[in-house]
């Protein structure tokens, strides 16, 4: 067990010293292959391509790109109209349009810096116009761009399936429920944040303007409808319908909406998804690698036998994992916590009998609640960058919201026939 112990150890190194993941990860691999596994360093090179040369994660490179293209290409601002006809006359109505807007938004793009420019960029100026505190503005805008990931498609869920070799359409089918019961807590919040707060009230849209606002949205509203109904129906895989949900895309944001209207910037947008594309896909390939590695060195079959041990039960296991994935949320960024937790623990969640895709779904919760906690919480720096304000009120105001995404994540650990029951009941 010394090559174990040295595992943890080198891990919590590297993590405190703030090195790059893929790169303190790989060296920790790379010592352990080469000296307590008697691994030759061209075996390790061969397992790390394998690892990423898989028909589930080539889905991954066309989502990211798909959102990427619909970030820039103008669809959030005419989903963002139409919605706003039919909320805004509610107190706290604009609040309530962003939730629903980034929940459409990441049946579109699956990714949560996507959700929170797209939705962000169109809707700051206007609600802070419209008497709403700004702090509260960009902890709402944070807040549903958690949305991002648990509604399907999600880039999250597909490199979870990857690691964890999951069905991806019932992982999508299973972010559904849970979705919009998170949509509905946070609208429920804002509605009691706002209840006595002075901001403008906008009168209700006329049907003429909603009819207006609906002709101009279909391509954007469509979307989400022909990408999940093609893989649900059985037209097409998840990976094949990343690849049309870039060609939907791209047509939609050249030639209806035409914000994709210089080479320029078509050119500078595919390089930022290619390098997204390519971080990620080394992070998904060392962690593959560092479980096969730690099953060798019983590392991951000593923290099943010790779960085991407790006698806890799924549930309890499952509120554990909450506990764990909301303390390292704190301090490490999602596809670090996902390189560290789903090797280590899955193995100890089906050994207790959990199924693969509600521990999925709970990850994906966890990783989404480290999104708004300080001191990281990526999304809401990048949510306080861009609406130019202070990040320490933004971590106040969103603290309500967080409580509320943890909530549901506790719920869902209890009654995992919230998240089960849609794939259990349409893919048996």
């Amino acid at each position: 067990m010394t090559g174990a112990y040295l595992c943890v150890i080198l891990a919590f190194v590297f993590i405190i010293l703030g090195s790059p993941t893929f790169m303190g990860f790989g060296l920790l691999m790379t010592i352990l292959a080469i000296f307590f596994l008697d691994i030759q360093p061209i075996t390790l090179a061969l397992d790390l391509w394998s690892n990423i040369d898989s028909y589930t994660l080539l889905g991954l490179p066309f989502f990211i790109y798909a959102g990427s293209l619909m970030t820039e290409g103008g669809s959030s601002k005419y989903l963002v109209d139409f919605i706003n006809t039919f909320v805004r006359q509610f107190r706290g109505g604009l609040g309530m349009v962003v939730i629903l807007s980034c929940g459409f938004f990441a049946a579109m793009s699956g990714s949560i810096i996507a959700t929170a420019a797209a939705i962000g960029l169109v809707m700051h100026k206007f609600m802070k116009e419209n008497g709403y505190p700004e702090p509260l503005t960009g902890a709402i805008i944070s807040a549903g761009a958690t949305l991002g990931p648990i509604i399907p498609p999600s880039i999250w869920m597909i490199v979870y399936c990857g690691m964890s070799e999951s069905n991806v359409a019932k992982m999508f089918m299973a972010g559904f429920i849970p979705g919009i019961l998170l949509m509905t807590v946070f609208i429920t919040i804002i509605w009691v944040i706002l209840r006595k707060k002075e901001i403008s009230i906008l009168p209700p849209a006329s049907w003429s303007e909603r009819r207006a606002a609906f002709i101009k949205g279909i391509p954007a509203l469509l979307t989400p409808f022909v990408i999940l109904g093609g893989i649900y129906g059985g037209v097409f895989t998840p990976t094949e319908a990343g690849a049309i949900a870039c060609v939907l895309a791209f047509f939609v944001g050249v030639f209806i909406y035409k914000g994709l209207n210089s080479f320029q910037r078509i050119k500078d947008m595919s390089r930022d998804a290619a390098y997204v594309t390519a971080n990620i896909m080394i992070l998904i390939s060392t962690a593959l690698l560092l479980g096969s590695l730690t099953s060798r060195l019983g590392i991951a079959q000593s923290i099943a036998n010790f779960v085991l041990g407790m006698r806890l039960s799924s549930t309890s296991f499952l509120l554990l994992l909450c506990g764990i994935l909301v303390f390292l949320g704190c301090f490490l960024e999602a596809f670090c916590i996902m390189v560290i937790v789903v090797p280590l623990l899955f193995p100890a969640a089906h050994a207790l009998g959990i199924d693969a895709i509600q521990f999925g779904i709970i990850i994906v919760f966890g990783l989404g609640v480290g999104q708004l906690t300080p001191p990281l919480g990526i999304t809401l720096f990048t949510v306080a960058k861009f609406t130019n304000q202070p990040s320490a009120p933004v971590f106040r105001a969103v603290t309500p919201l967080t409580l509320g995404m943890i909530g549901v994540m506790i719920l869902l650990a209890i009654f995992p026939q919230i998240s089960l029951w849609l794939p259990r009941a349409l893919m048996p």
